[in-house]
């Protein structure tokens, strides 16, 4: 039942009449977006313009049973680096079961200016549904970060910009999505953030979540989507030039989705 609930989930969200909302599959994995000493290298995938901070080579890996369904996995690959006061990244993600498939190849730069940092994303986007046939669209995304002081800094993104779908059903095209939010270190080791995000023509949702440093090497974040009402949380722990993590998302009619994370940096960090 549940396989069949979320083939129709995406089949509807494929079919939006003038529009293709960003399938579930590909929403970037749960992350620090408005603090770069809590960023990662998959934070770059909710904000590029994080990679203008980025100091090292980082590549990271995760894997999620989404909502443990036979045969349905989601694959995200990202890698970074720096370059001459900027930073770039390169990700693929793919999802997808016997009648529908996902996936995505972006390429990302961002670039740090004094208080603000500036970053773009080049993405190619394909799906696949049995009875609906192939499409496939180039877009861009952009992301604006504005360190308002040492310990708030705010930040927006705007996503899938680009023209029509190429596909067998003529008039499609990809809504755009939109992100706003803030970051505030309320002390050492602790980060409150809260999101408001939305796609063309659907409500804003907030999201909230806290991310919680417990000494040098493990760090634990919780995120609750207000709308649903529908939690995550990942939690990471470092060792030498590894991160090893684990994270998780329960959705009310679908179900509980695990995963498990790995990050490898060029170099050895102090801490988390």
């Amino acid at each position: 039942m549940k396989t069949i609930l979320w083939g129709l989930f995406c089949a509807l969200g494929a079919r939006a009449v003038a529009q293709i909302t960003q399938s579930p599959a590909l929403l970037p994995l749960h992350a620090a977006a408005y603090n770069q000493t809590f960023a990662d290298i998959f934070s770059s995938r909710i904000n590029p313009a994080l990679l203008g901070s980025i100091r090292d080579f980082e590549a990271g890996a995760w894997v999620e049973k989404k909502y443990l369904l036979p045969g349905l996995q989601q694959y995200q690959l990202v890698a970074g680096a720096p370059a001459a006061g900027s930073g770039w990244a390169v990700s693929m993600d793919y999802a997808g079961i016997s009648h529908y498939r996902n996936w995505e190849t972006s390429l990302g730069y961002g670039k740090k200016l004094g208080r603000w940092s500036i970053g773009a994303t080049f993405n190619y986007t394909a799906q696949s549904a049995s009875g609906y046939g192939n499409q496939w669209q180039v877009s861009g995304n952009i992301g604006l970060l504005w360190q308002l002081s040492p310990a708030i800094t705010t930040g927006m993104q705007l996503y899938r910009l680009g023209g029509d779908m190429f596909s067998n059903a003529p008039g499609l095209r990809p809504a755009y999505g939109y992100a706003a939010g803030l970051g505030w270190l309320v002390a050492e080791g602790i980060l409150l953030e809260a999101t408001l995000m939305g796609n063309e023509n659907q409500r804003a949702a907030i999201q909230t979540g806290i991310h919680c440093k417990a000494g040098e090497r493990l760090m634990a974040s919780c995120f609750l989507d207000l709308a649903e009402s529908r939690p995550s949380m990942r939690v990471k722990w470092l060792c030498g030039l590894i991160q090893l993590g684990v994270t998780g998302s329960y959705h009310a009619i679908l179900g509980f989705s695990p995963g498990v994370l790995l990050i490898v940096s060029g170099a050895e960090k102090g801490g988390l």
